[in-house]
């Protein structure tokens, strides 16, 4: 791991700097190839929401950083303040923002549109459609166009924050909430016959899924310590 340098998101020329903290639920995502980062923060001293896309120069092994320089940097009228950020996807070559103050998409070039004014939850893919949860379950919405154009899913659904493993859609209440599994409509959320021994506290922490070698890890723990593995998801 390796820190990024604040050189990269400090304008000496403008005397501006940017500010990222953790008050939202996500900081920012990566590409997928992992050489663009989007970041949520505030512009000093403007105390301005915007937006930045850092680019990662990386080694020969795709493993470790050469260089952060800062690519595109925009500020977002719409957004009121970065810990109204649910959450940061990078979905088929674009990102996605999901915030209280609505949905946006936004290429690796900078240009920001708003796709909802509601209070959007969460963005994931699923069979090539790229799909917004939200606030309400009626809010529930579908591209079929990349994310050019959206409309609203009959009859809404449960889902909120939104895991895909193996093809499967792992949906959370609340962020750390335990996960429960979507039924094939994407309508339902059903839940998971946990392992009873895993199960050790009501504190746990649920914080990832993810498909590996024909098994299913649970990231969980009060730490995210433990981790629950299964080769098949049972329902109650």
């Amino acid at each position: 791991m390796q820190r990024i340098s604040t050189d990269a998101l400090v304008d000496t020329v403008k005397k501006q700097s940017l500010k990222i903290t953790t008050t939202g639920r996500t900081p920012g995502c990566f590409s997928t190839d992992g050489t663009k980062l989007l970041i949520v923060a505030e512009l000093y001293p403007d105390f301005q929401p915007v937006i930045a896309i850092l680019d990662i120069r990386l080694n020969f092994q795709a493993d470790n950083f050469q260089s952060v320089t800062l690519s595109k940097l925009v500020k977002v009228p719409n957004l009121s303040t970065e810990d109204r950020i649910e959450s940061c996807r990078f979905i088929r070559g674009n990102f996605y923002l999901a915030t209280k103050d609505g949905g946006f998409r936004i290429n690796t070039e900078g240009v920001v549109t708003r796709l909802f004014t509601t209070w959007a939850k969460d963005f994931f893919e699923k069979e090539a459609k790229i799909y917004a949860t939200g606030f309400n379950g009626g809010d529930f919405s579908v591209s079929t166009d990349n994310g050019v154009t959206w409309r609203k899913v009959p009859g809404g659904s449960e889902l909120q924050y939104v895991e895909v493993a193996n093809g499967q859609v792992f949906s959370q209440i609340q962020r750390g909430s335990i996960y429960g599994l979507a039924d094939s409509a994407l309508a339902k959320v059903r839940q998971i016959n946990y392992n009873a021994g895993f199960l050790l506290n009501k504190f746990d922490v649920y914080s990832d899924v993810k498909y590996f070698q024909k098994k299913y890890y649970f990231n969980a723990g009060d730490k995210g310590n433990r981790v629950l593995a299964t080769d098949k998801v049972l329902i109650k």
